[in-house]
């Protein structure tokens, strides 16, 4: 299937003071398109069949 290489983001809400960082990490691609940007000190490559449908590692996979 092939690989990916997926990352952490930080995340802010409205009513959040601070950041956070993402308890998933996903692709580049799910984390832009969220208006997010990826931390690529964070960067792992995965198998493909980790990623689901969002573009993110399935929370089974990533041992949560």
């Amino acid at each position: 299937m092939g690989t990916v290489v997926v990352y952490h983001f930080e995340m802010s809400s409205v009513k959040a003071t601070e950041q956070s960082r993402s308890k998933r990490p996903a692709t580049r691609e799910a984390i832009e398109a969220l208006g997010f940007t990826p931390l690529m000190e964070t960067a792992q490559v995965v198998d493909r069949s980790r990623i689901d449908g969002s573009g993110f590692v399935r929370p089974d996979a990533h041992g949560e």
